[in-house]
């Protein structure tokens, strides 16, 4: 089992570039929750399903973009201090997705 909990700084490839922020996961009980903020928008946003199963997160939120607002899910792999994965954003496609445990 991995320790999914702590803060992330994760970074994401897309057509615009390389983009970053803080990813913060939280654990009571059995249960998961946690917040994102985008660099560049600089909002704190709360985190929805989030799933840790054996060494796989996974969660999803709701992205502001502009005045649109799309389903951001994101699924991914634990090894030690790191997470390797894809962000998924609505109609937009599928961006890799790195995070290192700070």
């Amino acid at each position: 089992m991995v320790d999914a909990t702590g803060t992330w700084a994760y970074t994401i490839e897309s057509p615009q570039g390389a983009n970053g922020g803080t990813l913060k996961i939280n654990k009571e009980g059995e249960t998961y929750s946690g917040t994102i903020i985008n660099s560049r928008m600089l909002n704190e946003t709360v985190l929805k399903n989030v799933q840790v199963t054996g060494n796989e997160l996974s969660f999803s939120y709701e992205g502001r973009f502009g005045p649109n607002t799309n389903e951001v899910t994101v699924k991914g792999v634990i090894t030690g201090n790191e997470f390797a994965g894809s962000m998924a954003i609505g109609q937009f496609g599928a961006f890799p997705m790195k995070a290192k445990k700070e």
